[in-house]
């Protein structure tokens, strides 16, 4: 295991050799670490050598990034957020495993099935899946209240038998179903 020297125990060139601001690389090397990859790995990764990713890893700008990071990430961890983050969602990683074998079945229900039902809905869920939606037709439910209909409601509802001989007309509720 490396010593770890204090900053003010570093000499002049090892301090001169730090970064004085963190650019994109040293973002990647703060996440690599914070995974539990060792300064060999980040090294071959990011093609550094491994005394430059020790220097840079010593810094205390980087030290400073790093437990910011990692405060970010426990916050996330308490809002339930990082587990996709750092290791990947789990139902995520097998729905995508699974999903050849589903599309799979899909195709052989649709050329294999003895239900022209069952094929009919194999395919049209084939294209869903593709973008090439179906466009659905609007149904009309249409309700007439009778002659009939209407004296009974006003019946049970108590209204004044006056107003019986003004209804001409019969009521009509269309609605579109989709």
């Amino acid at each position: 295991m490396p010593k770890i020297k204090e900053q003010n125990m570093k000499s002049i060139h090892h301090i001169d050799l730090q970064p004085d601001r963190l650019n994109s690389r040293h973002q990647m090397i703060i996440l690599l670490d914070i995974a539990g990859w060792t300064g060999k790995s980040i090294s071959e990764e990011l093609g550094m050598t491994q005394s430059r990713i020790s220097i840079i890893k010593g810094s205390p700008l980087y030290k400073e990034a790093l437990e910011h990071k990692r405060t970010e990430l426990a916050e996330r961890v308490i809002d339930k957020k990082s587990t996709a983050i750092t290791t990947g969602d789990p139902v995520d990683a097998l729905f995508k495993r699974e999903a050849l074998k589903a599309a799979q079945k899909l195709a052989s229900l649709r050329d294999d099935a003895k239900s022209e039902f069952a094929s009919m809905n194999a395919a049209n869920s084939i294209l869903d899946r593709a973008g090439y939606k179906s466009r659905g037709e609007k149904a009309t439910a249409s309700i007439e209240v009778t002659e009939k209909m209407a004296n009974r409601f006003e019946e049970i509802l108590d209204y004044d038998k006056r107003s019986h001989n003004d209804r001409t007309t019969k009521i009509r509720i269309t609605k579109n179903l989709s």
